[in-house]
């Protein structure tokens, strides 16, 4: 853990290994490892050994590594009372080394005296598309795939998009980075590939773009240009979640979902150092019936969740607005037991969202500061009518199910403080005596059915 924290690269490094002629056979501590030209992986360290063999000839190389003083000073020094136990580690392991990631033989021997001709075909992997999301990158990957097995007229083998999926993940190669040169050679190698298939996704006149090509190890060879044109109606992205913007994306300003909130929601007093809490009545007719049980209509932001397996988490800033109405009252509270009130609620913010999610299930925790209106009236012979304005935190913990691309279901918890004022000036007016609110808060619990818009003007 200390080496790869401190170095960033791991304890191993590939390496392009060539010969003239080509086709010799590349030994690493005693076993084939490939026959040149190939890329290898080898340990880092301070020098490792290479056997090249080519016929009856055989060439034992050094490769040399350079201490990489640069990176082991920087990669430690984020952890700083580690420093010294990191650098100990890396040169113990030796994954402070950098070694030159070509190596080239020449057997004069046999030189001008073997003709060889390349009759292996290329072996390609689809490194995953550079565009605005991960779950378009992947869509296009098989696309491309599927063009490749059915259109394509170059002698090559083909491996499966999802199959390389996770090792170009693994080595920070996604839809929003391209292979670094340090560890090109070691994708190679770790792939088994002779060419990577880069790329990157447009749309134009209603189609996904798709221009790239194929690069191959070998610096001899040419790469291989790829272009190609796909319908968008094969792509679900473009269909259901073109609004999401850009994958990795932080601050989206929009909102894209109306959530229903079937919830029990009470108003939480403390009143000379005791909590009460109220109980909600009934409203009158249908409506009342029905508003029983629904407490809140809300607009926000739902983010979709990437289409791959495991967990991630993810950081982003979303709107949020809601608006909640009840009648209830305090019986543990004497003074206003008998009282009703009609409570209005409304809040409307933007701040982080901390989400831990998968393909399918989120965990997330809101803390949006926001604008709130609160108003509280009374019922009975005296009416009296009070609103006030105030900004607070919403603080919300929940678990949400996304169902498809454009329904979830949220089970959550969500608290508001509301403004004391609010309630000390009712309480005063009803009791016609001081009554100190010390505070007050909004308490929702319950489940959520939310329905996102696949609407491109939302993007």
């Amino acid at each position: 853990m200390l080496s790869g924290c401190a170095t960033f690269d791991g304890k191993n490094q590939g390496l392009l290994v060539t010969s003239n002629p080509p086709g010799a056979g590349i030994y690493y501590k005693g076993e084939l490892v490939g026959n040149t030209p190939a890329p290898v992986i080898v340990k880092r360290s301070k020098s490792e050994q290479l056997d090249i063999v080519y016929k009856n000839s055989k060439k034992t190389i050094v490769v040399p590594g350079e201490f990489r003083w640069g990176k082991v000073t920087l990669g430690n020094l984020i952890f700083l009372t580690l420093y010294p136990i990191g650098v100990v580690t890396d040169f113990v392991t030796g994954a402070a080394y950098q070694m030159n990631d070509q190596v080239h033989y020449d057997f004069p021997e046999f030189s001008g005296k073997t003709k060889t001709s390349k009759t292996t075909p290329m072996v390609i992997a689809i490194a995953p598309p550079n565009s605005t999301h991960a779950n378009l990158s992947d869509e296009a990957g098989v696309l491309i795939e599927h063009d490749l097995i059915q259109n394509s007229q170059i002698n090559s083998k083909l491996i499966p998009y999802y199959l390389s999926l996770p090792i170009f993940e693994s080595e920070d190669v996604d839809y929003n980075t391209k292979a670094e040169k340090e560890h090109i050679y070691y994708l190679y190698a770790r792939l088994q590939a002779t060419h990577l298939l880069q790329s990157e996704v447009s749309f134009k006149n209603d189609k996904a773009v798709v221009t790239g090509e194929f690069i191959p190890f070998d610096e001899n060879d040419r790469s291989i240009p790829y272009n190609k044109e796909f319908e968008t109606d094969n792509i679900n992205y473009t269909k259901n979640t073109l609004w999401a913007g850009k994958d990795g994306q932080i601050f989206y300003f929009l909102p894209n979902s109306i959530s229903i909130d079937f919830s029990n929601s009470r108003t939480s007093l403390d009143v000379d150092q005791a909590t009460h809490d109220a109980k909600p009545e009934p409203l009158d007719g249908f409506w009342g019936d029905f508003l029983k049980f629904l407490s809140t209509v809300g607009v926000r932001r739902i983010l979709p969740p990437i289409d791959r397996p495991g967990w991630r988490g993810r950081i982003v800033f979303t709107p949020t607005a809601n608006v909640s109405y009840s009648k209830e009252r305090f019986p543990t509270f004497l003074p206003v037991a008998d009282q009703i009130f009609l409570r209005t609620h409304v809040d409307a913010g933007y701040g982080p969202s901390f989400i831990y999610e998968n393909r399918s299930h989120a965990i997330y925790l809101n803390i949006i500061p926001a604008l709130e209106w609160d108003e509280v009236q009374t019922l009975g012979t005296e009416k009296y009518r009070v609103n006030q304005t105030t900004i607070a935190a919403v603080v919300e913990l929940g678990y949400r199910y996304h169902y498809n691309r454009h329904w979830s279901l949220t089970f959550f918890s969500r608290s508001v403080p509301t403004a004391e004022e609010l309630w000390k000036k009712i309480f005063t007016k009803t009791t016609s005596q001081y009554i100190h609110v010390e505070n007050s808060n909004l308490i929702f619990s319950g489940v959520s059915i939310n329905y996102t818009f696949p609407n491109k003007i939302l993007k």
